[in-house]
Parts: C-alpha cells; sequence; structure tokens
C-alpha cells in the first residue's frame, strides 16, 4: 500500500488565498488583468525561494515533487517542461500542480523524510488533506484566479464558457469546465 504524506487541511477558499497571494509576488498583473501566467518562467523563478528545479530526459512522471539531499526538488519529465514552454495547456497545469506541492507542501516533505521521499495517492486521506486535491485546486487557481474568471464570463452557465477561459487563460477544456464548477459551488460565478 503506497503511504502519503497528509498535509494541513485546507478548503476550497484557503486555496484561492494562497494562489493570489502567489500570484502577487510570480506575476501581479494577473491579478489586475485577465492573462495567461507565464508558468515556465515562474518555474523557473522557484530557485528564490529555495526550490531546486530540474529536467530530467528519462523521467517516467511528468512531474514530482520530493525532498533531493535535504532541498525540495521539482523534476519534470523533457516533454513537460518543453510543452510548458510551448503553452500546452496540459503541461501548463502539471507545472503549476508540481509548484504547489514545492512552495507549500515541500516543509511536510522535509519534516516527515529521513531520506528521501515523494507525494503519492492514498484514499483513505480526506480530499481538504490531500496534497494532490490541493495541488489541483491551486493550479486551477493559480492559472484562472477568481477575479478574473468573473471579469471574463458575462453568463457561467453558457455552453461557451469553457471556450473562453481557454482561449483567455491557456487551460484545457477539463480544467476550465472543473474551475467554473468549483468556482459556482463556492458562490463566487
Amino acid at each position: 500500500m503506497t503511504q502519503i504524506l497528509k498535509v494541513r487541511g485546507l478548503s476550497g477558499s484557503d486555496i484561492e488565498r494562497i494562489s493570489i497571494k502567489d500570484l502577487e509576488i510570480f506575476d501581479p498583473e494577473c491579478l489586475e488583468v485577465p492573462k495567461s501566467l507565464c508558468v515556465w518562467q515562474t518555474y523557473d523563478m522557484l530557485d528564490h525561494f529555495g526550490i531546486e528545479t530540474m529536467v530530467v530526459e528519462d523521467l517516467s512522471a511528468e512531474g514530482m515533487c520530493f525532498v533531493n539531499k535535504g532541498v525540495v526538488t521539482i523534476a519534470l519529465n523533457n516533454d513537460t517542461y518543453d510543452g510548458c514552454c510551448d503553452d500546452n495547456p496540459r503541461d501548463r497545469f502539471t507545472v503549476s500542480h508540481e509548484i504547489c506541492h514545492a512552495l507549500h507542501h515541500g516543509k511536510y516533505l522535509l519534516d516527515g523524510c529521513e531520506f528521501t521521499s515523494a507525494f503519492y495517492r492514498h484514499s483513505e486521506v480526506k480530499p481538504y488533506e490531500d496534497p494532490e486535491w490541493q495541488a489541483h485546486r491551486y493550479a486551477s487557481a493559480l492559472l484562472m484566479p477568481a477575479k478574473m474568471v468573473c471579469k471574463v464570463l458575462d453568463n457561467p452557465d453558457s455552453m461557451f464558457a469553457p471556450e473562453i477561459l481557454m482561449e483567455k487563460f491557456e487551460v484545457s477544456y477539463t480544467a476550465a469546465t472543473k474551475r467554473i464548477q468549483n468556482l459556482k459551488k463556492m458562490r463566487i460565478l
């Protein structure tokens, strides 16, 4: 059975606030004007936060966050990094997801490991304590800030709403649809 490091529980609203604080550092303009975050530049800035980044040619996963010799590290496979640089929506989401792990879950890795640990899904962890659930919500909020989604969607129930988000924020149809659903649940839309 695969083990997971349980993280501090966060609500969707907590994750929204965290993503806003991070955007204030990475690209504050994304909080004023609906636009696409330059994810690869954000990834390349992580060394300023003491996070090591690497691109690995033969990494079997798209990306992963782990501790390497006491340093929180993100490894991306070559295709994911190149795709992110080419603004591929899926790869942009994956990199944003890993950024969440590094920035907001790295301390759990550092505290909970003797050698090297990594995040893995485990069905017994409550969703709000699941680092994978949190990283998905974070990536969505980072790429599509709630305030900016509200600015660009006149009618969130329109069948064209996902396509509007896809074009404006360079995200996939799945990510756009899920973001709309989550913002409606939170009564933001």
